[in-house]
């Protein structure tokens, strides 16, 4: 759902729990992707030491943040050429 990650980027979990549910990995992905947001506006890097290094995206490739409990990078399966 567009969108669903703002509650988690801004850490105001509590507030959407519509969004976010109420279990208690949810916290730990909240600090994942505050640190995450924070980090790419100081940096334009989303990468810090909580997660996997996120590598930068390129057409072959397409690497993708999964966000789940423990984050890992996967690489889109249908990446189309042209960026789109």
């Amino acid at each position: 759902m567009h969108g669903m990650e703002i509650p988690f980027i801004f850490d105001h979990i509590d507030d959407q729990a519509m969004l976010t549910g109420t279990g208690e990995d949810r916290d730990a992905l909240a600090t994942q992707q505050s640190a995450a947001g924070v980090s790419c506006a100081r940096s334009g890097n989303p990468n810090h030491p909580g997660l996997p290094t996120w590598p930068a995206c390129d057409m072959p490739h397409r690497a993708t943040w999964c966000s789940r409990p423990r984050a890992a990078e996967s690489t889109t399966p249908t990446a189309r050429s042209g960026g789109r």
